[in-house]
C-alpha cells in the first residue's frame, strides 16, 4: 500500500500518452492521438485521406474524393512523402509514394468547446521537392497548435506529377494538378475542419518560398472561390510565375519514356526559355 502512490503517477502518464480522440469525417472515421506541451493538450491527426489515391487511372488527373471507409483508421504517422527530387532539398525523403495525398491537422483541444483560426501551410520547394512530412511536431504544437490555432499542412503532388505539361492541356494530363491538389485540400478544410476544433471562416493560407507563390496564384486564381480562406500570408515568394515553365522539361522526359506525338510544332513563348514544342495532336 505504501508504494501504490508512488506507481500511480507513471501509470497516470503512461494512459495519458496513450489517450485518443476520435472525428468522423465523411468519408469514415479516424482515430489521432493527444499530446501535452506547454500545459495544454493538442489533438495530433497525421495521414489523414483527404483525396483519392492518385495511381493508375488517376495518375496525372485532378484530385478526386476519397473513398469511403467504414473501420477507423489510425492517423498518427505520417504517410509517404510524394515523389520529389531528393538531389535538390535539405529534408530528403526515404519514405515515398505517388499514394500522397493525405493532410496533417494539430489542434488545440480547447478549440473543441470554441472554433479556433486555422493556419493552412504550404511548404516551399517550387513543387519540385521537400514535402508536408518534413515537420517537427514539437515545434508545430509549442507555436501554433498550443496556442489556440489549428494548423493544417497538406501533402501535394510534385515534380512530373504536379506539373506536367504537355504543350495543350490533354483530357488525360490537364494543367496545373498539383495546384488542383491544394485547392482541393482547402475545399476539404471547408467541410471537415470544424469537428476538429477549426473555424472554417477564419482560414488563413500560408506559405513559404515554393509555397508563398502557390499562395499568390490562389490570391488570383479563378478556380478559387472567395469562400475557401479569408486571409494569406506570403513569405519570400516569386513575383511573377511565367507560363509552361515546365514544358520543357515534360518534354524530355515524354521523350525518354517512349511517348510519341504525331504532330509537334514549334510556338515562342515569352520570358523562359524561347522555343517551345507545344503543338500535339
Amino acid at each position: 500500500m505504501v508504494k501504490f502512490p508512488i506507481f500511480l503517477p507513471l501509470l497516470l502518464l503512461i494512459t495519458f500518452s496513450c489517450d485518443a480522440v476520435k472525428v468522423d469525417l465523411i468519408s469514415g472515421p479516424i482515430r489521432g492521438k493527444l499530446e501535452k506541451i506547454n500545459g495544454q493538450q493538442v489533438q495530433v491527426f497525421k495521414g489523414v485521406p483527404y483525396a483519392a489515391k492518385p495511381i493508375g487511372a488517376l495518375r496525372f488527373q485532378n484530385a478526386q474524393p476519397a473513398e469511403p471507409w467504414n473501420e477507423t483508421i489510425l492517423t498518427t504517422e505520417y504517410s509517404p512523402a510524394c515523389m520529389s527530387n531528393t538531389s535538390q532539398t535539405t529534408s530528403p525523403q526515404s519514405y515515398i509514394s505517388e499514394d500522397c495525398l493525405y493532410i496533417n491537422i494539430w489542434a488545440d483541444l480547447r478549440c473543441r468547446n470554441n472554433p479556433c483560426p486555422v493556419v493552412f501551410y504550404l511548404h516551399g520547394g517550387g513543387f519540385h521537392f521537400d514535402s508536408a512530412t518534413m515537420f517537427n511536431d514539437t515545434e508545430i504544437m509549442s507555436k501554433f497548435a498550443s496556442e489556440r490555432l489549428v494548423f493544417v499542412v497538406p501533402a501535394f503532388r510534385l515534380g512530373l506529377f504536379a506539373v506536367l505539361d504537355l504543350g495543350e492541356e490533354l483530357q488525360d494530363a490537364p494543367y496545373n494538378v498539383g495546384l488542383n491538389d491544394i485547392i482541393f485540400a482547402l475545399r476539404w478544410v471547408q467541410t471537415e475542419i470544424s469537428k476538429f476544433g477549426g473555424d472554417p471562416k477564419k482560414v488563413t493560407v500560408f506559405g513559404n518560398s515554393g509555397g508563398a507563390s502557390v499562395v499568390s496564384e490562389l490570391l488570383v486564381s479563378p478556380a478559387v472561390s472567395t469562400d475557401l480562406f479569408s486571409r494569406a500570408w506570403v513569405a519570400s515568394g516569386l513575383p511573377i510565375l511565367e507560363p509552361h515553365l515546365n514544358l520543357n522539361t515534360s518534354d524530355v522526359i515524354a521523350t525518354q519514356a517512349g511517348v510519341s506525338f504525331l504532330n509537334r510544332n514549334l510556338r515562342v513563348w515569352p520570358g523562359f526559355g524561347g522555343l517551345y514544342r507545344t503543338s500535339r495532336s
